[in-house]
């Protein structure tokens, strides 16, 4: 069945107010935008296309279900930014990446591996502002997600013409939800940037502090960190992200949250 948009976005909208009782009301809530953006990208009209006798209440039931069991995942790694779930999350990312390299021919060992490194720092960089569309497996669309980046890493790599454009990281951008309930002033920037200067001073190992400086003051890429400290691209990750959890508990402290 061909599907007008107008028609379509009816029979979604329709599909969504059928959700079972179970669901809670607030999903119903939370589906539609998201519904409406797949709806907007060509996703649903892709996905009947392709799923023969499938209806649009088979499509909501199946975002809503994918919905259920992942945005709390989402938001543990984009809005949290929880190292407990980004540490296995970056190595899942990494083995993507490696594999994907060998397939696409890298031989074996320290170049690709280092490479492969590169793939999963900017690939986790890129996950964090990422759009999951929750009608497709995680999985799938995380190996998709890796695979555009290693196209775009290579691609740059055989640029001789120029490198990658390294722009400085703003560090609030990671620290997601810190700020100041309380300060409403425009002192309240100058403020927190004085506490967060402080709390970096405070970062152990004090490695931590050198890879929060040369990456967010610096704003060198995770592998100039790694060789300006001669150590791993994934060392330098790890220390990152044990830099922001540090961060934001003492800045939680003082009153930020």
């Amino acid at each position: 069945m061909v599907w007008d948009k107008a028609c379509l976005k009816e029979a979604l909208d329709e599909a969504i107010q059928r959700l079972p009782p179970h669901e809670p009301p607030e999903t119903a809530v939370s589906l539609r935008p998201i519904i409406r953006k797949n709806l907007s990208r060509g996703r649903v009209s892709h996905f009947l296309d392709n799923h023969s006798g499938c209806q649009p209440y088979d499509y909501v039931l199946l975002v809503a279900r994918h919905y259920e069991q992942l945005a709390p995942f989402f938001h543990q790694v984009q809005v949290e930014k929880a190292t407990s779930v980004w540490q296995p999350l970056y190595l899942r990312l990494f083995s993507l990446a490696y594999t994907y390299l060998l397939n696409k021919g890298f031989s074996p060992g320290s170049e690709s591996y280092a490479f492969a490194e590169d793939c999963a720092v900017a690939a986790s960089e890129r996950l964090l502002k990422a759009y999951y569309p929750y009608d497709t497996s995680l999985e799938a669309w995380l190996c998709l997600l890796v695979q555009n980046v290693c196209r775009n890493l290579m691609k740059e790599s055989r640029d001789a013409a120029g490198g990658p454009n390294h722009q400085l990281v703003d560090i609030y951008d990671y620290l997601g939800s810190i700020r100041d309930g309380a300060a409403e002033d425009r002192f309240h920037c100058a403020n927190l940037r004085l506490d967060l200067q402080a709390a970096i001073g405070r970062l152990v190992p004090p490695a931590c502090q050198e890879v929060v400086r040369l990456r967010h003051f610096e704003g060198l890429t995770f592998r100039q960190i790694a060789i300006r400290m001669g150590s791993s691209t994934t060392t330098v990750y790890k220390l990152h992200f044990a830099a922001l959890e540090q961060l934001r508990k003492n800045l939680g402290r003082n009153g930020y949250k």
